[in-house]
């Protein structure tokens, strides 16, 4: 069964501190567990997805899993491992032709879940609700933050 999902991986602020220059940190092999709740979403290319899991958790290189948040338009099945090359979130993310400013909202969206609500009675709530402003700020091209 296919689930959205794919990170550029915002786990890495809870896995790897930020750095000065956007710069490549490493090649991980990133399992991916997702689970509800659930809903449908729209994207850019890939349009309307019934089923949409909003709750993400990864391991990096066969470790513990860690909470993360779904930053790329792509397909991946739920319970795979997948490739990903991990980029610290600086304005030189345009050199990977990526809106740091963008992934750095992102950030910051998924700081204020990890410091009010994980671990809470309504985290899936609140993860989800995460989630969700996390794609509009990635992916809603009328979003600006100029």
């Amino acid at each position: 069964m296919k689930k959205f999902m794919g990170l550029l991986l915002l786990a890495v602020l809870f896995v790897f501190p930020l750095c000065a220059n956007a710069d490549i940190i490493g090649n991980v092999s990133l399992y991916l567990q997702a689970s509800g709740p659930s809903g449908t979403a729209t994207f850019p290319i890939l349009g309307t997805i019934n089923g949409v899991e909003f709750d993400y958790d990864v391991s990096l290189n066969g470790g513990a899993l860690n909470e993360a948040f779904c930053v790329e338009n792509a397909y991946y099945v739920n319970g795979s491992t997948n490739q990903y090359t991990l980029l610290t979130i600086d304005s030189t993310l345009s050199n990977f032709g990526l809106t740091a400013s963008k992934y750095e909202t992102a950030a910051t969206i998924a700081q204020y879940y990890w410091n009010n609500y994980e671990g809470t009675s309504d985290e899936d709530t609140w993860k989800a609700a995460a989630q969700i402003a996390i794609w509009e700020v990635i992916f809603d091209s009328t979003f600006n933050l100029s």
